[in-house]
């Protein structure tokens, strides 16, 4: 559904990925679709959103610590693929609320958990998005590709 070639992070997410996704690459035991995956985020640039982080140590991993929406607004102006945020609940609330949010895509999971942190608490306004895509998969999850 996209090529994305940049991740953006905040911190929480970032480690969770940073502590298992890089020595998935070169575990021989590790399913070939893990390594696959692996590798494409060890290429992919990783922008990490942090008041509290003082570095970054995964390849291609780079540290903000000013202004989120400012930053978007001038990382979109550049060449490059698409941009992706993994969770970051937080990131993507004040990206949705300065409109810098170009496609959301759900992954639905047949889990109930009876509670949790609602991705859009914060948000203001409406956002009107448009059913783009959907994919499901054997395991019964859904992916849902929407635009604004």
């Amino acid at each position: 559904m996209m090529n994305p070639d940049t991740i953006f992070f905040g911190r929480a997410t970032y480690q969770m990925f940073e502590g298992y996704w890089p020595q998935v690459a070169n575990n021989p035991n590790a399913p070939a679709g893990a390594r696959a995956m692996a590798n494409e985020l060890n290429e992919m640039t990783k922008i990490v959103f942090s008041s509290t982080l003082e570095q970054v140590s995964w390849v291609n991993s780079k540290l903000v610590h000013r202004d989120i929406a400012n930053f978007v607004r001038e990382f979109k102006k550049g060449e490059g693929a698409d941009i992706v945020i993994f969770g970051s609940g937080t990131i993507v609330q004040q990206l949705a609320n300065e409109e810098l949010i170009d496609d959301y895509l759900f992954a639905v999971t047949p889990v109930v958990l009876g509670a949790g942190k609602p991705l859009f608490h914060d948000a203001r306004g409406n956002l009107n998005l448009k059913l783009k895509e959907t994919r499901s998969f054997r395991s019964g999850n859904v992916l849902l590709h929407y635009e604004k």
